[in-house]
């Protein structure tokens, strides 16, 4: 059986699992709520950033007025059949990851040996964190895949010369671009890659730059966006001194090389065989990355230093999420420094080991992991009792402050906004003011942000409750005390 039948085979196995783990519920959280708001908004023709979610100058790490269209054009594809029926949308882009898992097998297949592509794509298929994302709408999937299709592509294209490469490598670019900003670190690398490595052909890459400008004008007059990231970015920064931001940096730094324990455990629990394949893969991918960086330095390397960078001075922790489209190279770095041994049983002995050791972990995780079908999240029985209640009972021009605010949107129809980080949380009741905001959503059993148990304590007489149950209590302000 040849090396394609064995990925086959993995991926059907991959799918399987996947779907038959999958269920209808989704984890709080809110930015599948503003995907699938403006998803619909395109499906039905209504404005592209109509969804009621009021931006919070005083959250401004919270999220952008409006997200970039490019997830939500491959949700509104199938919007109006599944509506919000979760499990759909599960399954939907759970086809993006067996495409990815694909795109994986292509890129390396003139790489590396067969065992370490085996042993790739099985660690990527079956990493618990990888699998608890596909637990949410969200966008991270589809990005991997489209920055793996424009590596792959770019390849071809360098090795075939035809112009229509060059476009569709460009369309993949920008479409990447639209899915995640972050994606906007292909273009440079591109470039970086021709000038450096192909000194003959590089000039051809350039024609790439006028059908990617093409496609994002298009995208403007389609799409008409009122903030972005890199209005949030100068917003945080033009704040910030110097010092400031080397702490951020310091910070951001441990939180991200931490963060990469995840990928064998999912944030589950902590085991013994856990952090013992995380340190022995960190060393040899820095000893993998340093070696091929150093040797000759390429479209990988440029792509996954720029992607870091961006990632280390987002002025909020994301997780692993941001590294999903790395992962892959995460684990080839890992191989090229396995293969930095010069003895076959050596290397054999080292990548034994850390295939045996990262499915000692994945097996830990599966077996604690609860798979019953139980609603959770948005969709158990007090979340859905509470947005019924706010659906049918408030008043359509009521503004809703909470924790979540676009999940509300969604779910009611109503406006709402985000509360105030907690560095402003003396601007707490000003802000209400100035936004008009009509009821305070809090948890029941752990308010958030931290500050609002005080703040409501002590402006009790300002507040009524209007709906409580054992997670939520909905409080409506009453102005005239103010």
């Amino acid at each position: 059986m040849n090396l394609r039948n064995y990925i086959i085979i993995i991926l059907l196995i991959v799918g399987a699992f996947s779907i038959f783990t999958l269920n209808s519920s989704h984890p709080w959280g809110d930015d599948f709520a503003m995907y699938l708001m403006h998803a619909e908004n395109i499906a039905t023709g209504k404005p592209y950033t109509e969804t009621g979610f009021i931006y919070n100058e005083l959250a401004p790490t919270y999220a952008p007025q409006s997200y970039p269209p490019g997830f939500p054009l491959l949700l509104a594809i199938v919007q109006p059949l599944f509506g919000l029926d979760f499990l759909a949308y599960k399954i939907y882009i759970l086809f993006f990851f067996l495409f990815f898992l694909w795109l994986v097998f292509v890129w390396l297949k003139d790489k590396l040996d067969v065992k370490y592509i085996v042993g790739i794509i099985i660690l990527l298929g079956f990493a618990p964190f990888i699998w608890q994302l596909r637990d949410s709408v969200l966008s991270d999937m589809p990005a991997a895949t489209f920055t793996l299709a424009a590596i792959v592509i770019y390849e071809k294209a360098m090795k075939s010369k035809k112009w229509l490469h060059f476009i569709l490598l460009a369309f993949l670019i920008y479409f990447t671009y639209s899915i995640r900003t972050i994606g906007i670190v292909l273009l440079p690398a591109i470039f970086l890659d021709a000038v450096f490595n192909r000194t003959q052909k590089y000039l051809r890459v350039f024609i790439i730059l006028p059908f990617f400008l093409l496609f994002i004008w298009a995208q403007s007059k389609l799409f008409q966006q009122d903030d972005s990231y890199f209005g949030i970015l100068i917003n945080i920064y033009s704040q910030l001194s110097l010092h400031e931001v080397f702490q951020m940096l310091i910070v951001a730094i441990k939180n991200y090389f931490n963060a990469f324990s995840d990928f064998f455990i999912g944030s589950y629990h902590n085991i013994l065989t856990n952090s013992i394949v995380f340190y022995m893969g960190m060393v040899l991918f820095l000893i993998g990355f340093l070696w091929k960086t150093f040797k000759a330095v390429g479209l990988i390397e440029f792509l996954f230093l720029g992607s870091l960078l961006i990632i280390l001075f987002w002025p909020s922790y994301q997780g692993l999420r941001f590294f999903i489209p790395l992962l892959p190279m995460y684990l080839y770095y890992i191989v090229c420094g396995i293969n930095m041994f010069k003895s076959n049983k050596i290397r054999n002995i080292i990548a034994g080991a850390y295939i045996f050791l990262a499915l000692a972990s994945f097996i830990s995780f599966y077996t604690n992991v609860n798979f019953n079908g139980d609603q959770y999240g948005v969709t158990d029985k007090a979340s859905s009792n509470l947005l019924q209640f706010i659906h049918d009972s408030i008043d359509d021009t009521a503004i809703i402050m909470a924790a979540k605010p676009r999940a509300i949107c969604l779910f009611t129809n109503k406006k709402a906004i985000v509360y105030p980080d907690t560095v402003n949380s003396n601007l707490l009741w000003k802000n209400i003011a100035t936004n008009k905001v009509d009821y305070l959503l809090l948890s029941a059993f752990n308010s958030y942000p931290p500050y609002l148990n005080t703040e409501i304590a002590t402006t009790y007489e300002n507040l009524q409750i209007v709906f409580e149950n054992e997670e939520w209590i909905l409080y409506q302000i009453n102005k005239d005390t103010q």
